[in-house]
């Protein structure tokens, strides 16, 4: 990821880019390039308003293509996107905690690894109303890339001459983040299977 990075004003556009993919294919991490980035900024090589409104841009891009091919495109587009147990599992998810859930869901959503594209698609095949997805991304995507772009400026403060480890730091608690955040879910949902069993 590192490599990708620079104090290139192109480094917006990567920015900018990475979130709008991973919403859409989740194997390029996006988290880590607004990380990087942010690293960058807290040593005046990039700017940090730059990297937030980039971050934030491409989240909301992303998210809206999958809900847009959720609400077009439906159920035949599901069986072909989410083909594997894991994927099908993590839409089935989806779709009945928005039923419970709405908007809070996309909001949290955003946060779960693979969790994001289930739930956006899902949300669009739903025929959530477009005013409520919106929003609620808009909130979660402005929240999600905060976050990690102020990981990323604390942890290029905390290693002003050495802006790898800065990275390397900032890397590994957003992904303990991401991680921690993952395990929640799959706790919570074996709490409440345990107990419909019950």
């Amino acid at each position: 990821m590192s490599s990708w990075i620079s104090s290139s004003p192109f480094t917006y556009l990567i920015v900018f880019a990475f979130p709008a993919i991973d919403a859409v294919v989740p194997l390029l991490p996006g988290e880590s390039v607004i990380v990087s980035a942010a690293v960058l900024s807290s040593s005046g090589q990039l700017v940090f308003a730059f990297i937030l409104a980039a971050g934030f841009a491409g989240a909301v891009v992303g998210d809206s293509t999958m809900f847009l091919l959720g609400s077009k495109a439906g159920r035949p587009l599901a069986n072909k996107i989410f083909r594997s147990d894991k994927a099908r599992s993590r839409l089935d998810w989806a779709e009945h905690q928005l039923e419970e859930h709405g908007g809070r869901l996309v909001v949290a959503a955003r946060f779960l690894p693979g969790g994001r594209t289930a739930t956006t698609f899902g949300a669009g095949m739903l025929q959530m109303r477009w005013r409520k997805f919106i929003a609620a991304d808009a909130l979660g995507s402005a929240l999600w890339a905060g976050l990690f772009a102020t990981i990323g400026y604390m942890g290029g403060q905390a290693f002003q001459g050495s802006p790898w480890k800065g990275i390397a730091l900032s890397l590994a608690i957003a992904l303990g983040i991401g991680l921690s955040t993952e395990a929640v879910r799959r706790v919570r949902r074996r709490v409440k299977r345990s107990r419909d069993d019950g």
